[in-house]
């Protein structure tokens, strides 16, 4: 008896692996709940196609992979993959939520870099305000439209398209956009890695055509050209002395991109490669050009399957001038004013090289729950979801220049800088993510708490 037990466990044991090695063949995918989006666009999302032979053991992981990708299009609240096996044959099943695709909402948020600077500054005058249209996914080819009259102290008017789904093969996608930026007080240096501000008319006019081709799932490239206008005039007080300032710059550029994270905003697996170069001519000839090279990289991993996951986050960026020519100080600022590590929100670092890694180690305090909302909103605002995470980081920053603008008076700079602390974050639908930290600065022997918002509406632009 004990030997047939035995015989039968191995004839079930090879019958198991033999299933598992076996390959099925996608006989039909089906979709559900894409009311607007086309079907071609949800399928160019998918690991697999129709007809594809695939081993059961991948199955799993190419729908996981499959869903995560739906989802990083930002067109769906909710996606779920499911699948049905009769003979060798595999039935997909794709049912998906779609978002709110029309949005028009004011605008009242504060002007400066970040929301941690507007509190330490406490400079009530620094308040924009305005509207935007935004109009998604249009024609259901998750292409993009955007009006943007936004006043008060960063004055930003803007109008973009963004085509990424307008030919048969789905891989090429055009971004035009025109904008103008208008402030009567600036940055006019930085002291002490502060932004020193004064009066001045200012006006910035930007605008891009930029090209990219989709190698595949995770990949693109691309190239474009922007041109970019600025007006300054500039206003001592003391001695009642104008200075006008006009400076042009023809910026061309190519790009790469490659995204593997499971979450645009949160991720806990997946990579990150973003990297791009660009040639600031000057047309004026009375500035320097220069050529800027920034480089990002991220890595997430979960820790076997448990509520924790470690995260790195890194950054490069490389400026050099053509000649000794002086630069124009607002070009130089626009590079790399959105360089900054937990702690130094408040702080600016400008050279010639700058690097930084922060890293973190969290944990899932609270797994996505799901709140149900009153039945008078849309359908697409009846559910939302929520994720906390709780965290303890060590963040590292470090620049340097052999131009000595960028030095003087700036101690943080040649200086290697770090912060550690903890922090709580929390993720919710339509891509927002709240952050408080509690971070010990030792270069004050202080500790700050700070507070960040991110969402894709107000970094879009």
């Amino acid at each position: 008896m004990r030997n047939c037990l035995i015989i039968f466990a191995l004839i079930v044991f090879v019958l198991s692996k033999s299933a598992q090695s076996q390959n099925y063949i996608i006989s039909e995918i089906s979709v559900k709940g894409n009311n607007k989006t086309k079907k071609e666009v949800i399928l160019k999302e998918l690991e697999f196609s129709e007809k594809d032979s695939i081993e059961y053991s991948k199955l799993e992981k190419l729908i996981e992979n499959s869903e995560q990708n739906l989802l990083r299009t930002s067109l769906f609240n909710y996606v779920n993959l499911t699948y049905e096996i009769y003979q060798d044959l595999v039935f997909i099943e794709i049912n998906l939520e779609e978002r709110w695709y029309f949005w028009f909402y004011p605008i009242f948020e504060h002007g400066s870099r970040n929301l941690s600077s507007f509190i330490i500054d406490k400079d009530l005058s620094r308040i924009n305000y305005g509207a935007v249209v935004e109009l998604h996914n249009i024609k259901g080819e998750n292409n993009f439209f955007r009006i943007k009259l936004r006043g008060g102290f960063r004055q930003h008017y803007s109008l973009s398209l963004f085509l990424q789904n307008f030919e048969k093969t789905q891989n090429h996608g055009l971004k035009i956009s025109a904008e103008t930026f208008i402030q009567k007080n600036i940055v006019s240096k930085i002291l002490d890695n502060k932004a020193v501000y004064e009066f001045a008319d200012f006006l910035n006019f930007n605008s891009y055509f930029i090209y990219s081709f989709r190698i595949n799932i995770n990949n693109q490239v691309g190239l474009g050209m922007a041109y970019k206008h600025y007006l300054q005039e500039n206003i001592n007080t003391t001695e009642v002395l104008e200075q006008k300032i006009i400076s042009d710059y023809f910026n061309p550029l190519i790009y790469y991109n490659f995204d593997s994270r499971n979450n645009k905003v949160y991720a806990n697996n997946g990579f990150l490669i973003n990297t791009n170069l660009g040639y600031w001519y000057n047309l004026n000839n009375c500035f320097t050009s220069f050529v800027g090279y920034n480089l990002d990289f991220q890595a997430h991993k979960t820790i076997d399957n448990s509520r924790f996951a470690i995260h790195t986050s890194n950054s490069y960026k490389y400026y050099k001038e053509k000649n000794s020519q002086n630069p124009y100080f607002q070009a130089q600022l626009e590079f790399g004013k959105d360089f900054w590590i937990r702690g130094y929100e408040y702080y600016y670092f400008i050279g010639n090289n700058s690097v930084k890694t922060q890293n973190t180690l969290s944990f899932l305090l609270s797994k996505t729950k799901i709140h149900n909302l009153p039945n008078f909103l849309p359908k697409e605002f009846k559910k939302a979801y929520t994720k906390i995470y709780l965290e303890a980081f060590g963040d590292l920053i470090y620049t340097d220049g052999y131009n000595n603008v960028f030095n003087a008076n700036n101690e943080f700079n040649k200086k290697i800088n770090y912060t550690f602390g903890l922090g709580l974050s929390i993720e919710t639908y339509y891509e927002r993510l709240l952050q408080i930290n509690l971070t010990y600065i030792p270069n004050f022997s202080k500790i700050g708490i700070f507070v960040n918002y991110q969402t894709p509406l107000i970094k879009l632009y």
